[in-house]
Formats: C-alpha cells, structure tokens, sequence
C-alpha cells in the first residue's frame, strides 16, 4: 500500500518532535501541552466533528480523541486519498486546556440566601481539550 506524505514547512517547527504513543498523550495530555509531537494513531474525518485521532477504530475508543487541525492544502491533500480513516502519524504542535462545562446551571441552596450555587455540568473527556495543530501527516 502506497503512503501519502504531506508536509507544510511555515508550521514546521525548529525543535525536533518528541515520538509519543498516542495513549501517553490521551492520558497524560497535560505533560505535552505547547510540544511538537510525533504520533501515531487511527484517524477518521466526519462531516461536522472534523478530524480526530485515537488508539484504534474501535467505537469505546471515539470516548477518548485529539482534534486534529489541517491547513487548507493539507485538508486537499488528505481528501484525495479516501476513505478519510485509517492510521496516521502527525507531526505538529500539541496544545490541551481544561476542559471547560458544556452547560453552566446557577441553581441556589433555598437554605442558604447568599449561596450562589453555580452548578458546572461536564460533557467528557471528547469536546476536544486536544488540538494537534498537523505540520506534516502520513498515511499509514
């Protein structure tokens, strides 16, 4: 099977990028946060969740994903080469941030009149707090 390489140099980056396995970086996001990284994981494109990278095809591991972000020659490139799922290793810069609740409910204590009760309501782990930002992809 033929491998497609694709690389964009203005998002290169200067520093050599540190291999990682893609279940350190899912489980350890934070230890990688503002690196260039070199991984290695199951990718698939849909409509409207864009691109995401996890441990296998596997439908328990879509719970845990990093959102991958193409550049628009990139996005081409890799539209060429269907079906858009399969194994890929990306080079690019990583960044995490805590995951912010999807829905915020302000609900008081009646027992308590200066209890403002702010109440966070979490989604998950899969609202893409993990960006890897592609400077270069290959099809595995």
């Amino acid at each position: 099977m033929a491998a497609l390489m694709f690389a964009a140099s203005s998002t290169v980056a200067d520093s050599k990028p540190i291999d990682v396995s893609i279940r350190a970086l899912i489980a350890h996001p934070e230890q990688f946060h503002g690196k260039t990284l070199s991984v290695t994981g199951w990718f698939e494109c849909e409509f409207e969740a864009g691109c995401e990278l996890r441990f296998t095809r596997a439908a328990q591991d879509r719970l845990k994903t990093i959102q991958l972000e193409f550049s628009q020659t990139q996005s081409v490139a890799l539209e060429r080469t269907r079906p858009l799922s399969g194994w890929l290793h990306v080079v690019g810069h990583f960044e995490y941030s805590r995951p912010t609740p999807e829905r915020v409910i302000h609900k008081a204590d009646p027992r308590d009149p200066r209890d403002r009760g702010i109440v966070q309501i979490w989604q998950g782990f899969n609202f893409h707090a993990c960006r890897i930002t592609v400077a270069q992809f290959q099809r595995i």
